[in-house]
This record gives C-alpha cells, structure tokens and sequence, in this order.
C-alpha cells in the first residue's frame, strides 16, 4: 500500500452517518425555508440526483474566486493542491454571471480552495449577483465578517447564505487545526453581525457554521459545539472528515455512485473546469474545458463529463479506478 492510500473500512462509512445524524436539524431548516412546490422539487433533486435525468443547466456551481488563503488548515485539502494560485480574471466573472443569471434555478458557492474575501473584486462580483437575481451561498473562514461593513453586506451583496468554517471544539484546538486562525477573534465578529442583521430586521443571509467531525470528537462534545453556536448562527452543519490521500474500501458492496457529477460543476479561478472536484485527491487532475472560451451550459454536457455518468449509473464496478478511491464513491 503506498504512503498516498489510506485504508478506509468502516471509518469513513462511520463519519459520514455521524455527519447526517447530526445535521438533520440543519436540514430541516434548510427545508423551512423552502417557499414553493418548484423549490421543494430543486432540494429533492439535488439530494437524490439518480432519480431524475441530469438537469440542462448545473443545479450548483462551486466558484472559486481565489485559491489562496490566509489560514494554514492541516486538514485542508488545499495542501493537496498542485496548481497555481491566483486570483479569477474580471472579464471572466462578468461572463460568467451573465449566463448563469439566466438560470434562477441555479445556486452558486462562492467557495473552493481559498478563501474567496481576499479577492480584490469580490464586492464587484456580489453585486453583479444581487442585480442579476443570482442565488448565493458564501463560504469563509470569518475573513468576510473581519473586511466588509456589517450593513454592506446586508443591505447591498444581500447574500442569501453565508457559511462560516468553524473546526475544532474550542479556542485551543480551533487554533491547532486552522492554523493563523484566532477562535475569540472569529466569535465576535460572527457574533456582531448576528446581532446586526436581527437589529436591522434582516432575515438574510442565513448564518450557518460548518464543522468537521473528527474522529476523537464524541457526541456528547458535538452536541455541545451546537448548542454553544447556536446562540450566534441559524444553523449548524458537519462535515465527515476526509483523509489526505485516496481511499481504500474493504470491497465494493459498501460503495455507492457519485452524485457530485450529476448535480454539481465546479470553476477554478483560471477559467478552468475541472472532470470532478475531487479527482485530484486520487489521480492526475482532468481538465475539461476552459470558460473562457465556452459556456458552463456546453461543459456541462461535454462528452467526457457524459461519459463518466453513464458510467456511474451503470454501477460502481463500471466506474474508472480513481472514483472507486474517492470518498465520494465510500
């Protein structure tokens, strides 16, 4: 077994129900503010994507702004990462925004392998969004809440969801895990502006905190962590936590086919799309188009991208080797 394989037996398959029992709240909120047959329809679809055809348009698109950061994360999957860093053209994000406002069906994640608030246009582009009705979800490690004012991200980005990174337990192990981070720091301002969108009589952005499940953290510490960032967000959801490096099962009868590639694409900063997300952690990265110089709805049908989902609805044993190591697939 190389230094690279991590052998996987029951303990992803562990974290990963753990993830889901613990955040039914969450998802039970995320349905409480569903507001039409249409969009209890989108939520379905995007968590049982095998029981519909591939929509013509992505349900979700992450968006990376930037892939640089501010924060050192140990368990961040940025260390993996063997591309350049930079910053996403603006030529690019107003194309982008043009095409994707004709889809209100569509929600973006302004998040990826960075910290998206670093980019020197990340105002611009929020407002692009707001005026083009795209639905937003930012993702952050609390640099946002640090640089933008309080009411200029209430009453002019007017993001719909803004989720705030949050692992470890406490201050101590908070600031071993995310390194550069400070946990007091992070609190107050989350805090702040908890309080000043209830004041302003705001009910957006909905404030979710995102927590990795490691494995020493028990139950009785989760639940815990939930009730005392309750106090301060809408919401609080878990993540299982993902080894470096690819994944080996005891055998395929505990695998299952990808959804990722069915509901959702993903656009680094470079313009470039990607085969899958998660491809890099396992093998050579593809690369399958540059949006550039084509449309997200043309990448989203290219034959390559096609030809791995017919694979997946074929079966697991059907799939190339790099998804049976993923933990997508686990």
């Amino acid at each position: 077994m190389s230094t690279h394989e991590i052998p996987l037996g029951n303990t992803y398959r562990t974290a990963r129900s753990r993830q889901i029992l613990n955040s039914i709240p969450h998802y039970l909120t995320e349905l409480g503010h569903v507001r039409s047959p249409r969009g209890y329809f989108e939520w379905l679809q995007f968590k049982l994507p095998y029981l519909f055809p591939v929509p013509s348009f992505p349900p979700r698109i992450t968006l990376e702004l930037t892939n640089e950061c501010n924060l050192a994360c140990r368990h961040c999957h940025r260390n993996e990462m063997n591309r350049p860093v930079g910053m996403m053209d603006g030529d690019l994000l107003e194309k982008l925004a043009v095409e994707i406002g004709r889809h209100p069906e569509c929600t973006v994640k302004i998040g990826g392998l960075g910290e998206p608030a670093l980019h020197p246009n990340c105002k611009k582009l929020m407002t692009m969004f707001r005026d083009r009705g795209i639905r937003s979800a930012f993702y952050t490690n609390g640099t946002l809440l640090h640089q933008v004012p309080h009411e200029e991200l209430l009453r002019e980005w007017k993001i719909p969801h803004l989720i705030v990174s949050v692992d470890g337990l406490d201050a101590k192990s908070y600031e071993q895990i995310r390194v550069g981070g400070e946990y007091a720091r992070l609190r107050s301002a989350l805090r702040a502006f908890f309080t000043a969108r209830n004041e302003l009589g705001y009910k957006r952005p909905l404030i979710e905190v995102r927590h990795v499940l490691f494995p020493h953290e028990t139950e009785s510490q989760v639940a815990a962590f939930k009730r005392f960032w309750l106090r301060i967000a809408d919401t609080v959801m878990f993540n299982p936590f993902v080894p470096h490096g690819s994944v080996k099962t005891c055998g395929s009868s505990h695998q299952r086919r990808c959804r990722d590639i069915r509901r959702e694409f993903y656009i680094r900063w470079n313009g470039l799309t990607p085969l899958c997300g998660y491809q890099y952690l396992v093998a050579a990265q593809e690369w399958i188009a540059d949006l550039h110089n084509t449309s997200v709805q043309e990448a989203w049908h290219l034959k390559r991208l096609q030809e791995l989902r017919a694979m997946h609805r074929q079966g697991i044993q059907a799939v190339p080797d790099f998804c049976k190591l993923c933990h997508q697939t686990a």
